[in-house]
């Protein structure tokens, strides 16, 4: 990125603001220096900024938020910093890569396992883009009107009339926002038969809204789909998505948690007396596909040790009774590490 006045160019940074420059003092944000150095405390917002953390609940399951500044460090499960892995540091960069290419933005697909870190890697980014961003979650019955819009009464001169709302989707698509889907593939037939235009590609991006008689509404340049999915593996209740529109994403599988998880226990639990035998449970653990205890286990885990919960109760509730089949293996290697010892096995006939 260039400097906007001096013409300096910096390599892999990330300008806040678009009046950032070196030659004023106001130095660039490089992504490596966000992602790699925790901040004590995070820094005030300018006016600006505040104006950028605008949030305001929508209908059921739908949440309207808005990117914060470069200068404030992103935010995983911690609930304080980010600690991104090597590996999560490379998909990140891959994310703002493509969120930087103004010609024209192009559909993301991030697809792995739920607690991941997906869908918080995606908001960081367009948070250090300064991109405003608008976020949904997909299921199968919902109302499609949530994103694409509806006639809605209204009053005036003591009349009652219908006036268009846009849903969601139509608002990023026409201002050249971000649209941020979650669980794409468990989205109605309908909802994804209606996406082919808002993915496809220069002029023939395209947004169709027959409901108010629009089969053409034009695309803003900036907007940029991003969504996510889990794989379609035992366990996920998910539609397998079709071929012709899986072929307009770009996508991204996350095969490993983008995290750094040891940072993040850090954060939340320090050197709490426990933490060493808890982390070895976890490595057991996920020497087995089906019992791969994601990040967000591993938080509300670790929380619960905070709490002061006894570590073997603090497993069952917040992992074990969440992996079926694998309860009674995870608990046993909990055992083992806490107590010293595996439980004795039920016999099979009780």
């Amino acid at each position: 990125m260039d400097c906007s006045k001096c013409g300096r160019h910096f390599d892999n940074a990330v300008f806040a603001d678009p009046d950032m420059h070196d030659c004023s003092g106001s130095a660039p944000v490089f992504v490596s220096d966000v992602l790699s150095a925790p901040l004590a405390q995070e820094p005030e917002p300018t006016a600006a900024a505040q104006e950028l953390y605008a949030y305001n609940a929508g209908p059921d399951n739908v949440v309207t938020s808005v990117g914060k500044s470069a200068l404030i460090n992103p935010t995983i499960d911690s609930g304080k910093v980010s600690y991104y892995s090597a590996y999560g540091q490379e998909r990140l960069n891959e994310l703002l890569m493509i969120g930087r290419d103004t010609r024209e933005r192009m559909p993301v697909l991030l697809i792995g396992g739920t607690g991941s870190g997906k869908s918080h890697m995606i908001r960081d980014a367009a948070g250090m883009l300064t991109l405003a961003y608008k976020e949904t979650n997909a299921y199968p019955n919902m109302d499609i009107s949530l994103w694409f819009g509806m006639h809605r009464p209204v009053e005036r001169d003591g009349f009652i009339g219908l006036e268009w709302q846009n849903g969601l989707l139509t608002e990023a698509a026409l201002n050249g926002e971000v649209f941020f889907m979650e669980e794409a593939t468990r989205a109605p037939q309908d909802a994804m038969g209606r996406m082919f235009g808002p993915t496809d590609t220069g002029s023939m991006r395209y947004l169709t809204l027959p409901e108010k008689g629009d089969l053409g509404a034009a695309i803003h340049k900036d907007f940029w789909l991003i969504a996510t999915a889990n794989p379609a593996t035992a366990g996920y209740a998910v539609q397998r998505m079709d071929k012709a529109f899986n072929s307009r994403f770009l996508i991204i599988e996350i095969t490993e948690p983008v995290a750094d998880e040891v940072r993040i226990l850090d954060d939340l639990i320090g050197q709490h007396q426990h933490r060493e035998k808890f982390w070895r449970v976890v490595l057991d653990c996920r020497s087995h596909p089906e019992s791969y205890i994601n990040t967000r286990d591993i938080i509300m885990a670790a929380r619960c040790l905070g709490l002061g919960f006894d570590p073997m109760r603090a497993i069952e509730i917040a992992i074990a009774h969440k992996y079926d089949d694998f309860k009674e293996p995870i608990m046993r290697a909990a055992d083992l590490h806490f107590n010293g010892k595996a439980p004795a096995q039920e016999e099979a006939n009780g």
